[in-house]
């Protein structure tokens, strides 16, 4: 598994700082639906809820930084996903702190 670089991370964590509107630190299937349809998909609630469940190792039924990080990670073209100069630790070490990142950029 390739990583990321410092600078991606710190591109999600920032996306996921906007999309928290509320600024709880949870993604909501309403504020992730507001987001997709603002680039142009037409998903519902139920759906978007389904892929944060996918995510939803909690229980909660929102999503954290942790596994917005994780969830975008896979959905990145490998391109995206190689290796930089500047990054160091394993991807695996990225997501698992991404939650202290993430409140860093807020």
């Amino acid at each position: 598994m390739e990583k990321l670089s410092k600078a991606k991370w710190a591109e999600i964590c920032n996306t996921f700082a906007i999309l928290d509107v509320d600024g709880s630190g949870l993604l909501t299937a309403r504020e992730l639906c507001g987001m997709m349809r603002v680039f142009g998909y037409d998903n519902s609630e139920e759906d978007v809820q389904r892929m944060i469940d996918a995510v939803d190792t909690d229980g909660s039924g929102k999503m954290d930084c942790a596994k917005f990080c994780a969830a975008l990670y896979w959905t990145l073209k490998p391109e995206e996903s190689k290796h930089s100069e500047e990054s160091d630790g394993s991807t695996e070490e990225q997501s698992s702190s991404s939650n202290e990142s993430c409140s860093s950029h807020e």
